[in-house]
């Protein structure tokens, strides 16, 4: 499963997400994966949250992002939901450029039933048609 929380700049995706995967990291049963550009949110997320910044490693193009997260989940078969905030942010792409990554994310999901929350600025009107059923 892949869901988008959207809206515009300033509306409170990321303090939704972040509310969102506490609530989840209450009841999961696998491992919950927090990924952002720093580790501003560490205070905000739950302790069995792993929040990772991708800069770290070097990410910022959608193909180390799909990479590293297909490693995160052959390291660790239990993660079983991944939060991506902002993510035009973290590669550097429009979101009409995105299609392969969300194709990406759609097939990881199915084949290791990992599911992935991530926000992104964009609304039924502005969203590309691939990310439209996505948007919550």
């Amino acid at each position: 499963m892949i869901k988008v929380l959207g809206g515009e700049r300033g509306t409170g995706k990321t303090q939704k997400l972040v509310t969102h995967a506490n609530g989840f990291a209450e009841v999961a049963t696998g491992n919950v994966v927090f990924l952002d550009r720093d580790f501003h949110r560490i205070h905000e997320l739950a302790y069995n949250i792993r929040l990772v910044n991708i800069h770290d490693f070097g990410i910022d193009t959608d193909v180390t992002l799909l990479a590293f997260i297909k490693g995160l989940i052959a390291g660790n078969a239990d993660i079983q939901r991944i939060y991506i905030d902002s993510i035009k942010a973290l590669i550097n792409k429009n979101y009409s450029e995105m299609q392969m990554l969300f194709e990406e994310f759609d097939k990881l999901s199915r084949e290791f039933s990992v599911d992935f929350f991530l926000t992104a600025e964009v609304n039924n009107q502005n969203a590309p048609a691939f990310i439209v059923p996505l948007l919550v």
